[in-house]
């Protein structure tokens, strides 16, 4: 008895997991107001409907991350599928998903981006995949190193801006 509700816990599990999407970009600002506003970066996945190590990118790391609580306050996952026929751009213009890769030079499909809320990369990108038994760590790298970089901006600037007359 006990074995099969774990059976059915774990296939439920699995149909959630399986029924999970990574949010696809359409509004770079929107996503750039939730970055800044979280004082996260945006891990940005630059895929194609036909790849499939896209797929499997999706698959095993970034959809299994996003599910685990302990990314919800470092990264927004985010993906900018090259099918897409128009993206509002971080400047607010329409562009193509196409042209919005190439100005990244991520022409290769899958290429993880970390960007920060004004569209710059603030991490190493991970090209392609290599092995899966490094990858998520080159993810974790990635997302560390964005978060840090945002982080001390963040101080840096606070640091800089004029005290208040306390009054």
């Amino acid at each position: 008895m006990i074995a099969r509700l774990l059976l059915l816990i774990a296939a439920l599990q699995a149909a959630n997991l399986c029924a999970a999407e990574l949010p696809e970009v359409t509004d770079l600002r929107a996503e750039a107001r939730a970055a800044r506003a979280g004082g996260v970066p945006i891990l940005l996945l630059v895929s194609s409907e036909y790849c499939g190590y896209c797929r499997l990118v999706k698959q095993n790391f970034l959809i299994p991350m996003q599910g685990n609580r302990g990314y919800r306050d470092k990264v927004l996952f985010r993906e900018l599928n090259l099918g897409r026929s128009v993206v509002v751009d971080f400047d607010g213009g329409n562009v193509s998903a196409v042209e919005l890769a190439s100005r990244y030079q991520a022409t290769f499909t899958p290429t993880v981006l970390f960007l920060d809320a004004e569209g710059r990369e603030v991490a190493p990108r991970v090209l392609g995949i290599t092995s899966e038994a490094f990858y998520g760590g080159f993810l974790d790298e990635g997302i560390d190193t964005a978060l840090a970089r945002i982080r001390a901006r963040v101080a840096e600037a606070a640091a800089a801006a004029p005290a208040g007359d306390g009054g």
